[in-house]
């Protein structure tokens, strides 16, 4: 009999985007709208939302919610799959059915916030929602004419670059003032969260707390050396520093994929931060597998692999990936079925040779994509794969004059050629 289905994410994480003012408790289910009604009775509907009690009331009767639809599909698609949910569940072991209850006041023990779009990259994946260059992009260009977008993510501008809804940045630090000594972990997204001055007037805000706080900060590193410095003076107030470098391939590739990256300042910025910070500051590597990132795993992780070696497992911690489903054009499953099945078994190959140098939450995140690549799971959207990359190529002719890096020049044969035959 198959297991009840339960995830603790739904109380313990939350993903808050003051910009855009959505939540959601993981990164697969599209965030929804807080509604300001809500909000104005209880700030702590930032995160216990109406919708968000409801799909917690499902949880506790071991069923799936809709928006908890990646994981479940990974699991119908493959029984012995561990989803991104077995990782929840290990990581809240003491969070259970039966001990969480529905609680409009609900403290979670991990908050990742975003405050604005401020990015200096425009990534394949990316969006004007969470980058201010992608909305500069539309603004000039126009939209992409894609026929399965149904997210408009390359349509519209959905956010004007930079901006933040006061309404909710007020909730939020009436809110934060009453948890600020609850919260464990605290994570600070973007745009690129170090450049923008919103992140840094909340930083100067609480490093004088004296708060048992972890602090992570998700970050392209892609930018001047300053801003990592001025991180490292509040390295004695914080508890622990976690520097989350995402980066998606190496060299042209990482260029590629995420269209402005400067690949040696990046390089130079992680060993800077290695080298000159206290033993409570940290760094980890991030991926964001999509159609053009899957050739990167490897050479990613064999990159965090030489880390850990030089600067120790204390200083380089576990890496971790999240598998792009939207935009659906991007997803790894519209690759050919004979392509995908020569990419698990060649990292599969890879992985076996590796294993012994990485920790069991890196092997993990690293399976969970070469497992995807022959599972097919299904989308929560159904398209035509026909259509689908259809619009792949069409956005990969507008994506190549965004991007320095030349595609045919960085990528094996058989992906140029399949690209070719669209």
């Amino acid at each position: 009999m198959r297991e009840k289905f339960f995830c603790p994410s739904k109380w313990q994480e939350l993903f808050l985007y003051l910009n855009h003012g959505t939540t959601n408790s993981c990164h697969h289910p599209i965030p929804h709208i807080i509604p300001l009604e809500e909000l104005r009775e209880n700030p702590a509907a930032l995160h216990n939302t109406k919708f968000k009690m409801a799909a917690q009331q499902k949880l506790l009767y071991g069923l799936p919610p809709k928006d908890c639809h990646m994981c479940s599909h990974i699991e119908k698609s493959n029984p012995y799959a561990k989803s991104d949910r077995h990782f929840k569940m290990s990581k809240f072991s003491e969070d259970t059915a039966e001990t969480l209850k529905i609680d409009p006041n609900h403290v979670p023990k991990l908050i990742e916030i975003v405050f604005d779009n401020l990015c200096n990259l425009t990534c394949s994946y990316c969006d004007s929602g969470q980058s201010s260059s992608w909305a500069k992009q539309l603004i000039k260009n126009g939209p992409f004419g894609l026929q399965t977008d149904h997210r408009n993510l390359y349509e519209k501008v959905h956010i004007s670059p930079g901006s933040t809804n006061s309404e909710y940045l007020n909730a939020w630090n009436i809110w934060w003032n009453e948890i600020k000594t609850k919260v464990e972990f605290l994570r600070i997204s973007g745009g690129e969260p170090l450049t923008s001055p919103n992140i840094w007037n909340f930083i100067d805000s609480v490093k004088n707390d004296n708060l048992d706080l972890n602090l992570n900060v998700n970050t392209n590193l892609s930018f001047d050396q300053k801003y990592l410095e001025k991180l490292s003076n509040i390295q004695n107030n914080i508890k622990r520093i976690g520097i989350s470098a995402s980066i998606d391939s190496t060299n042209k590739q990482a260029e590629f994929i995420r269209a402005g990256l400067n690949y040696d300042l990046f390089y130079k910025n992680v060993h800077w931060w290695c080298q000159n910070t206290n033993e409570n500051c940290v760094l980890s590597f991030s991926s964001t597998v999509n159609i053009f990132s899957i050739w990167g795993i490897e050479k990613v992780v064999n990159f965090h692999i030489d880390l850990k070696k030089k600067y120790g497992e204390n200083k380089i911690v576990d890496y971790y990936s999240t598998i792009v489903r939207f935009p659906e054009f991007q997803n790894i499953l519209i690759l050919p079925r004979n392509l995908r099945e020569k990419l698990n078994k060649d990292l599969t190959i890879w992985m076996s040779s590796v294993q012994n140098d990485l920790s069991s939450e890196d092997i993990r995140c690293i399976n969970k994509s070469i497992n995807y690549l022959v599972d097919e799971p299904k989308n929560l959207f159904q398209h035509n794969v026909d259509l689908l990359r259809q619009d792949l190529k069409k956005f990969l002719v507008r994506y190549q004059t965004m991007t320095s890096a030349n595609i045919s020049d960085i990528y094996p044969k058989e992906f140029i050629d399949w690209l070719d035959t669209l």
